[in-house]
């Protein structure tokens, strides 16, 4: 069992610095509001209700730290995926590599690439839950709102969430028609689309379609073959069907698809790892521009993902409603990379040496069910539930060494391959309760209690075409790795939340998450390992001023995780080279502060803007060095996690000039920075991202009946070169990376009605 105390303990005196200074502010202006005249004003900033503690609220009245990115922001910033909240969203960051999305919360995610293993945040598309990181890249359109929860959501979101949750909140149907629709184009051959209609059907029944389809080409060629490389090709849609079966029941079914074939996956060459500049296996062919790949062959990215989800809401009487949230998923996905990165053709017949192409093909298929109870009167607000859920999760084969025999269009053989099949099953019981104590004093305590079994069995498997020189037979088993466990967890949340007036509330909050024990993708004898469990204090305080025009939000927390779940670095037998494994390798321990502003300056002119101080470091970890594998093993405890820059902020101003004939033109800029961070534990420039500044702007026209729309934008003003993600591969002893995209601008044209 985990020591729940032991990070209780270390984090006190954090805590209370932090609780001093939080109280100390609340003091200050609690005093000063009471000196403030309330009076109706114009530039009031409208209320934002979100849905974080599984229930609607008001964000200054939810005593968690929550950014809220409203449907109106996500298209002004053209949020088109995850990537792209982390410049508008404090503490957060984001790296991709093997179509694995790597979301951070203040340095708590996903440290593996590997097929099998869990994401650290939470991902839910109304509520239900979204598994495969590779299925994450699928949902941002036609949405209402992005709800990003920061800290361990153990409580209420449940597994895999120690480090956050974000919750994406679609566009509902609608009682009157309405609808809307753009059309962009932009530099790179961008040309995209995407619309909705919504409106009433029949008595009782509303309904919504949308759509999006993109298409771009490469910011980058592939050398060898000339193909463009890094290019999109993207299509979804979805369709909501809203029943009102009576006054008090309501169901809505939602059908959702995605599909995506482009080369947006290629691997960049950094250069070699080994400390003396000696060139990895590919003896050359590398590719000379920053952004272009060179490889015998051209990678390939094909996913489609389909869902359906079910949401009845039945309200009991006054004080109790019913929510069931239902969902079915599947996902599949092939990507191929060359991970020597050299067009030089890695085969037994020329080299001897093992071939370098990846094919790695998974799919899923995952239902969830939760059912929700709430209770709300003056003095109780409370929520208990029932969650279940179950994931089939195959890759297969998942193969190392795919080469053309005959040329670009030749024959593929292969050498190695994986057949790895996951399953997990999920129970849990949670609830949450909110109580008045005093007219000012309210307390907040819940919990969860998961009970998960994960089962895997992996096969390594010899592939080859017969008789070719040096190869193996075909088709021979290897290896049988058949492993199954199972775990208890009890994750506690307790708070209080203090409002010394109407318009402060200060909190406190211990939470805790868990995310699952779990196995891999690999040929060799990898077991199932321990769960990862988060453990969280926060301090806040929420303030809006001058009857709502100016918003204030500050939260500071301390954190610590224990058995962290990561791909540590081993040496070789006879202490050369070095081996990859997952294991829970050590702890973490992190503490910051977040301020979230928003202010209605003028009736044209709003500032809105974030920044957040991040100190996350390892624990005792001893482990090898891949940039270095002749040398010994290293201790880095004391090092920066994965994504955790020291700073960020990110800025964002809007100035609306009014027309004589009452069109609107409306010019908006944004500024994000984000310091030095590492993509690895060892803290080593090459494997990481200097300090960066992103800049972008946009100038929009809206015709004075508000139907017409034309913006004019431009994103990465400056055309910073900035690295999304590094590693070791040690298949070809290179460094491989993934990129932001280059300067981009274009033109959007929008109709709404």
């Amino acid at each position: 069992m985990i020591n729940r105390i032991s990070g209780f303990g270390r984090a006190m005196p954090n805590l209370r610095k932090a609780m001093l200074g939080v109280s100390s502010v609340a003091i200050s202006l609690s005093s000063f509001a009471a000196n403030v005249q309330a009076e109706e004003n114009s530039l009031a900033l409208d209320e934002i209700i979100v849905t974080a503690q599984k229930r609607s609220q008001s964000l200054q009245d939810t005593s968690v730290a929550v950014a809220v990115v409203s449907a109106a922001r996500l298209m002004e910033a053209r949020i088109d995926n995850l990537e792209d909240l982390q410049a508008i969203v404090p503490n957060i960051s984001f790296g991709s590599d093997f179509n694995v999305a790597k979301l951070f919360v203040r340095g708590v995610g996903t440290n593996t690439s590997t097929p099998g293993a869990d994401s650290g945040v939470a991902m839910y598309v109304d509520g239900a839950v979204l598994s495969r990181p590779g299925a994450q890249f699928a949902s941002m359109y036609d949405l209402e709102r992005v709800e990003v929860l920061r800290g361990p959501q153990g409580s209420l979101f449940g597994r895999n969430s120690v480090g956050g949750a974000v919750n994406l909140i679609t566009a509902k149907p609608t009682e009157e028609l309405e609808g809307y629709g753009r059309f962009t184009i932009g530099d790179y051959s961008l040309l995209s689309s995407e619309g909705a209609v919504s409106g009433p059907l029949m008595d009782s029944v509303t309904a919504r379609v949308a759509y999006r389809v993109i298409n771009r080409g490469g910011y980058g060629i592939n050398e060898h073959t000339t193909s463009q490389v890094d290019n999109l090709a993207k299509s979804m849609g979805r369709l909501h069907l809203n029943f009102d079966i009576s006054e008090d029941v309501n169901l809505l079914v939602t059908g959702e698809y995605f599909t995506q074939n482009d080369r947006s996956a290629g691997l960049k060459f950094a250069g070699p790892n080994f400390p003396n500049g000696a060139l990895p296996i590919g003896l050359g062919g590398f590719a000379e521009g920053q952004r272009n790949i060179s490889s015998e062959m051209d990678p390939v990215n094909t996913q489609k993902t389909w869902a359906i989800n079910a949401t009845l809401d039945w309200d009991i009487n006054d004080d109790f409603s019913v929510k069931n949230i239902l969902n079915y998923r599947e996902y599949a996905n092939q990507l191929i990379n060359d991970l020597d990165l050299s067009s030089v053709v890695n085969s037994y017949a020329n080299t001897g040496n093992r071939t370098t192409i990846q094919n790695r093909n998974v799919s899923s298929e995952s239902f969830s069910e939760e059912l929700q109870l709430h209770y709300s009167t003056d003095r109780v607000k409370a929520v208990m539930g029932f969650f279940l859920f179950k994931e089939n999760f195959r890759s297969f084969p998942n193969t190392i060494g795919l080469t053309p025999t005959g040329g670009q269009n030749g024959n593929l053989q292969r050498y190695r391959a994986t057949r790895s099949i996951h399953e997990a099953d999920a129970l849990a019981l949670f609830g949450q309760v909110s109580y008045v104590l005093t007219d000012t004093v309210n307390l907040k305590i819940g919990g969860r209690f998961s009970h998960e079994r994960r089962y895997q069995d992996n096969a390594g498997i010899i592939l080859g075409a017969a008789g070719s020189p040096g190869q193996f037979p075909i088709n021979v088993e290897t290896a049988e790795i058949d492993r199954e466990r199972t775990f208890n967890d009890f994750t506690p949340e307790l708070g209080f939340e203090w409002r010394p007036t109407d318009d402060i509330m200060a909190y406190y909050t211990y939470s805790e998450g868990f995310k699952s024990g779990t196995g891999q993708a690999t040929i060799t004898a990898a077991p199932i390992i321990n769960p990862e469990i988060a453990k969280n204090h926060e301090a806040g305080i929420k303030t809006s001023w001058f009857d709502n025009q100016l918003v204030v939000n500050i939260a500071a927390f301390v954190n610590d995780l224990d058995g962290l779940q990561i791909s540590k670095t081993k040496p070789q037998a006879g202490g050369a080279g070095f081996s990859v494994v997952f294991e829970n390798a050590t702890t973490t321990h992190g503490e910051g502060v977040e301020v979230e502003v928003n202010w209605q300056v003028t009736e044209n002119f709003r500032l809105d803007g974030a920044a957040a101080y991040l100190k996350s470091t390892f624990g005792n970890f001893e482990t090898k060095n891949p940039l270095n594998p002749s040398g010994g093993i290293i201790q880095i405890e004391g090092n920066s996690t994965r994504y955790s820059p020291k700073w960020s902020y990110n800025l964002h101003g809007t100035y609306e000039v009014p027309l004589d004939n009452d069109a609107l033109v409306t010019i908006s800029a944004d500024i994000s920075y984000k310091a030095q961070q590492y993509f690895t534990e060892f803290m080593d420039s090459r494997l990481g991202q200097g300090g960066y500044t992103l800049i972008d702007a946009s100038v929009r026209y809206t015709s004075a009946d508000e139907q017409w729309t034309a913006t004019a934008w431009a994103k990465n003003l400056t055309d910073e070169f900035v690295v999304a993600g590094a590693f070791a591969i040690s298949t070809s002893a290179s460094i491989g990376r993934t990129l932001l995209p280059p300067r981009t601008f274009g033109l959007t044209v929008g109709y709404n009605f």
